[in-house]
């Protein structure tokens, strides 16, 4: 006779045709297991099922005429109501029980038409993680389904008489108690922690995320298909827990991860939304981690924690982009590790076979093997690069943004480069950067990181500006390639170069995007660490009356011809115009001379079609980063045949039914005095005006 007894519908027998593999994704059960369909003669009626030796005992239309074999441990209930699981003598042997609601929410809620309704927008909204793409799609879902379960489903549900069944396993030897797709009320977590005897528990999908009453002699305890958003929603004040599994709940903080019991052994929260914690506050002696499907990225590991006695981790399907310094970093966070998975992560100068398959799970001996030879120890000193009286021919290239996660870069900037120099014998790595002599070539290479000014500074020097080309482009690439990898973003580097090495600035202008360019005009220019645009090409005209000595002769540039990037607004283009407006003193403006009564507003001439596209080109570039323009449409006079081209800032701007609205209601200034009319390509002219936080473009009559 088995040891595991089932008692369920008829309808609910297609699960048990399963052939589950140990450790498969329990969603991914829950989501499938209605696509099987096999013939179904009893519906209506129940079962009684040996599990372990897969074979059918009996069948009756009453749960009730059921007799349980008097030496089996574990019994299941799937699909029958508290009132007939109760009424069924158990055996004293059983110390395990599942219970399984199966259809009783459906049935239960179906009892009202507001209460039926409800349920089957649960049940939408369950069925829409097979759909689901995005991150944000799935936060919109369990938005929805948390509003739900914390507002809505108490006031719909009729008493399940859940608190019979737990007074019912008080009175029984059950030691372990598996809960699931049934409704668990505040009370009846109130009676659960009740339970002395219990030391097993698991819930799965209660309907309910008010989970602060729990038994407190328990063990080992799961907790499934919950939208708790923070651990500290759960009271874990349970001192003898041991295992604690938060599979497939929507957590995204670990806010009092210091607070979990001293004796957790195990870890599980795989499939939440965890980005970063601190590695230290973990319990110390935590054996077992579980991370895999949560949002860990490489700034994770950002961080100088570690964590002596975790033996397994698990970090599979995250956005890790899996590098050797990240490698590295897993290690020395973690230096005890026995087992660790990586599977489904990027890889960037690993090879994907590294990370382990479906079969060999565990890559821990793979990543060992592929770092042996790696030494990243320096050398304790900090680098301090020399001026050189004899190598007077140099480059240096400086990335500065405040975001650069330098830890993490410095890192892989160190392993990268010591399989590039490591039979170097003047190859010296230092806590802030690298260093290297090249003597045959008499050329000097320095790599330094500056946490003050968050910048990463390249240079490359010798006496000959040949040589210093040489290794300037064996190695800019890489080095850019490795800052934008960890930081997520295109930094335009700024460049300083002896007067003989002055040709690699018109390479580094091409390479990030600064030779786009207008009338002899650069688009886009660096100045200092700032990025420029050029928003006027305006120039004096001759007309009668103006005053030249205030306003300068014919032919003389009109207005500032440049705007720090951040301080653009939008920029309209139609024809072969382009008309910006800027932010100034808080408020958007295209006036060129506001204090002078003159109506002349920043413009720039697009000659051709080829300059307009190189304009475009530039006020779009992807190193613009969160100040990159973006295209939209606009209609003037609110007509779609009057659209225009608009590209915005979206920090500010967004385009609300075709017209321009501000995103906050008290910056940027909207103001019509400070909007100039502007006389469009059509000879149209085209005026602003202001309602609420929107512009709208308006034909003057």
């Amino acid at each position: 006779m088995s040891n595991h007894i089932s008692i369920h519908k008829a309808e609910f027998h297609n699960v048990f045709y399963l052939n589950s593999e140990e450790n498969e994704d329990l969603l991914d059960v829950i989501l499938s297991t209605g696509t099987f369909i096999y013939p179904l003669k009893d519906k209506g009626s129940y079962y009684l099922y040996d599990i372990e030796n897969e074979k059918l005992l009996s069948k009756h239309a009453n749960v009730r005429e059921f007799i349980l074999p008097e030496n089996i441990e574990i019994v299941s209930f799937t699909g029958v109501s508290v009132e007939d699981t109760i009424q069924i003598n158990i055996p004293n042997a059983i110390n395990t029980l599942i219970f399984e609601g199966g259809d009783l929410m459906s049935l239960q809620m179906g009892q009202t038409k507001q209460g039926d309704a409800l349920w089957k927008k649960v049940i939408n909204f369950i069925n829409l993680y097979k759909f689901v793409t995005t991150v944000e799609e799935r936060l919109v879902i369990e938005n929805e389904l948390r509003h739900i379960y914390n507002h809505k489903v108490q006031d719909n549900v009729p008493d399940f008489g859940l608190s019979k069944l737990i007074e019912w396993v008080d009175e029984s030897n059950i030691t372990e108690l598996t809960i699931g797709w049934t409704y668990v009320s505040d009370s009846d977590f109130n009676l659960l922690s009740k339970l002395k005897q219990l030391e097993n528990l698991s819930i799965m999908y209660c309907y309910n995320d008010n989970i602060k009453c729990l038994p407190k002699n328990l063990v080992t305890l799961k907790i499934f298909g919950t939208t708790i958003q923070n651990l500290s929603e759960i009271n874990l004040n349970l001192p003898h827990i041991i295992s604690l599994d938060l599979e497939g709940n929507t957590i995204n903080s670990l806010d009092n991860l210091v607070e979990l019991p001293s004796g957790l052994e195990d870890l599980i929260l795989s499939k939440n939304l965890i980005q970063n914690f601190n590695i230290s506050e973990l319990p110390k002696k935590l054996e077992g981690l579980d991370l895999s499907h949560n949002l860990i990225n490489n700034e994770f590991f950002d961080q100088n924690s570690v964590h002596e006695n975790l033996k397994v981790l698990i970090l599979s399907e995250n956005p890790l982009v899996i590098t050797s310094s990240i490698l590295h970093a897993i290690l020395e966070r973690f230096p005890n590790l026995e087992y660790l998975e990586l599977l489904g992560n990027k890889t960037d100068g690993v090879p994907v076979e590294f990370l382990g398959n479906t079969e060999a799970k565990n890559c821990l001996p793979n990543v060992q093997f592929f770092l042996e030879d790696i030494d990243y120890k320096h050398n304790g000193n900090e680098l301090i690069v020399p001026s050189s009286n004899t190598l007077t021919d140099y480059v240096e290239v400086v990335w500065t943004q405040e975001l650069l996660p330098l830890k993490v870069i410095l890192s892989d900037l160190q392993y990268v480069f010591s399989t590039y120099f490591i039979k170097m014998p003047s190859f010296v790595q230092y806590q802030n950067g690298l260093s290297c002599m090249v003597d045959h070539d008499n050329c000097e290479i320095f790599i330094k990181l500056n946490e003050v000014n968050k910048e990463v500074l390249f240079r490359v020097q010798s006496n000959k500006p040949e040589t210093v080309a040489l290794y300037f482009y064996k190695y800019i690439n890489e080095v850019n390639r490795l800052i934008a990898l960890n930081s997520h973003l295109n930094i335009i580097p700024s460049i300083e170069s002896s007067d003989s090495c002055e040709f690699l600035n018109e390479f580094h202008s091409k390479v990030f995007k600064l030779d786009y360019k207008i009338k002899k005009k650069p688009v886009l220019k660096l100045s200092g660490t700032n990025i420029e645009v050029l928003i006027n090409n305006r120039t004096i005209e001759e007309k009668e009356n103006r005053d030249e000595e205030a306003f300068g002769i014919q032919g003389k540039q009109v207005g500032v011809e440049y705007e720090n990037i951040n301080a653009i607004a939008f920029v309209i283009v139609s024809g072969k115009s382009a008309y910006p407006f800027v932010i100034n003193k808080s408020n958007v403006i295209n006036a060129l001379y506001l204090d002078k009564g003159r109506e002349d507003y920043y413009y720039l001439i697009l000659r051709t079609a080829l300059e307009k596209e190189t304009y475009i080109n530039g006020i779009t570039s992807e190193y613009l980063n969160s100040s990159r323009l973006e295209e939209v449409a606009v209609f003037i006079d609110d007509n779609i045949k009057k659209k225009v081209s608009c590209f915005i800032n979206t920090n500010f701007f967004h385009a609300k039914d075709n017209t321009l609205t501000a995103l906050d209601s008290k910056f940027p200034i909207l103001a019509e005095a400070y909007l100039k009319e502007i006389k469009m390509d059509n000879g149209k002219y085209c005026e602003f005006r202001i309602t609420d936080r929107s512009i709208e473009l308006k034909y003057v009559i």
